[in-house]
This record gives structure tokens, sequence and C-alpha cells, in this order.
């Protein structure tokens, strides 16, 4: 981050404890024989730079909140990673639609909600050819969630995984308050164990969707 005054908001960013849940997913990620991400919901930059730094990705961010932008616009440039990640307003199905080619590429997804009207195969064909990493919500104006809705569009097209969100509790956390000497936040283990207990919402689960074909691939060689 490039303010030395972190906030509660990107402490469990700095630790290492935010989204913990998809850390396995991630792992994956690693492996994709691809180098490109589209992320809807990019907010702070937190994973599209990760990305971009972490797997070699270059990164196309969209974020339709104005307000984060300019946040995001310095963590790009404080991690050297404007040459790899590029920023947008909003996707729309056009957007989307656009920026899937033939270059292969996944899709990083966290958009409270517009991954239920934006992630649809009837309306971008090529979703079915993707990776897909989406954190899901509930739906909008209907009973249900949208994870549910999304195992119904993709089942056929892709495996799909699911991250459970659940409750955290102090002891699994305190390795993360153990980290405070790496960080250079010596006296702030109690902030730092409370930001790890950060407060779960148990309906917002991941799903990992990897297409069953792409472009000739079988599954277990996108494992």
């Amino acid at each position: 981050f490039p303010s030395h005054d972190i906030n509660a908001f990107q402490l469990p960013m700095l630790i290492g404890s935010y989204e913990l849940e998809i850390w396995p997913f991630l792992e994956k990620i690693r492996n994709l024989p691809i180098r490109r991400s589209i992320h809807l919901g990019a907010a702070n930059g937190y994973f599209a730079v990760g990305f971009a730094r972490t797997f070699g990705h270059t990164v196309l961010a969209f974020e339709a909140g104005s307000a984060n932008h300019r946040e995001l616009q310095a963590i790009i440039r404080s991690n050297g990673m404007s040459d790899r990640v590029v920023c947008r307003p909003a996707a729309n199905y056009q957007d989307l639609d656009a920026e899937i080619g033939p270059e292969p590429a996944m899709i990083f997804c966290d958009i409270d909600g517009g991954e239920q009207k934006l992630l649809d195969p009837d309306l971008i064909p090529k979703l079915r050819e993707v990776p897909m990493l989406v954190e899901t919500h509930p739906l909008d104006g209907a009973a249900g969630y949208s994870r549910d809705l999304l195992r119904k569009r993709f089942s056929e097209t892709h495996i799909i995984e699911e991250a459970v969100m659940k409750s955290r509790f102090c002891h699994e956390m305190v390795q993360f308050a153990d980290s405070a000497d790496s960080f250079r936040l010596k006296g702030l283990e109690n902030e730092i164990l409370s930001a790890a207990l950060e407060e779960r919402r148990t309906e917002n689960n991941w799903l990992w969707m990897i297409p069953k074909k792409s472009e000739g691939l079988a599954y277990r060689d996108w494992e």
C-alpha cells in the first residue's frame, strides 16, 4: 500500500487473512497456462495487483466505483505494475465479450451481485470456455443465491468447486498476529487478530469454475 497509515479495511490484506478461504484456488490459478486476467470489481486493486505481481498476469481491472479509482491507481503505481494493470470503469456485456479474445484469460469477479446479470453465457457465449473465480451473493429481488444460478448456467461446461465462508476463531487466526514483526506492526497484535477475525458473510461463498474443455485442453490439464 502506498500509505503508511493502514486502515482497518487494508489490514487483513496486508497480513494475508483477507479472503483466505480462496487460497487453494489461487494456488490453482498460479499453475494455469494463462497469463491474462480480467477483474470485474477491482476495488482498491488488491487482487488485480496481486495477480500481476505474483502470477505475472497482465490485468484488465474494471471498477464501477469512481471513489476507488484514485486508490487503485496509487496501489498500481506503488507496486510498479503500471505496465501490467490497466483500469477501466464498470464493464457491460459488450466490454466483457470484446475482452475475451484468442489469448487465454480468466475472470476474477466480485461485483456485489452483478454477477447474476453479467456472467450470462447466453449473452456472452465465450464465457463457456473461460476459467472464473466468482464471489457470490444473494439474488437481487428474489429468494436464493447467485451461486445456485451460476451452477445452473455453467454446470454443463465447467467443473465447479465452492469455497464456503465460515466463522473464524481466535486459535485459528493467531498465526496472523504472530506476523506483526514481519510487517513492522509490533505492538498491534490485538488489532491484527481483530482484523483476521473480520466479519464473515456466510452467504458470500466463492465459486471456482474451470472449463471442462478449453482450446482442446482437458480438465486435468487445468488442475
